[in-house]
């Protein structure tokens, strides 16, 4: 098994066993539509930020890309990151 695939069934088990979603995200390929257990459906995308970036990232929210629901996102990866520590100087855990 490949890293991908080890990260992708971790992220799996994470949405399932941590976020509470079960349901499979979508994902579009040249106009079908392919279910992956790591993707989360679109309507639950805030869930792939932290509870702090959740209630910062309000103003960002426009600058998503498409595939931000991927739990394997490095822009979430990065809003998760970053952001707590651009809004109040410091890392919030």
């Amino acid at each position: 098994m490949s890293y991908q695939d080890d990260l992708k069934l971790h992220l799996s088990s994470y949405k399932k066993s941590v976020l509470g979603v079960s349901v499979q995200g979508e994902f579009i390929h040249q106009g079908k539509v392919i279910l992956y257990d790591h993707i989360l459906p679109k309507v639950d995308t805030d869930l792939n930020l932290l509870p702090i970036a959740r209630s910062l990232e309000g103003s960002f929210r426009k600058s998503r890309h498409r595939y931000f629901h991927h739990l394997n996102s490095s822009q979430a990866f990065a809003f998760n990151l970053f952001l707590p520590f651009f809004t109040h100087g410091s890392l919030i855990f």
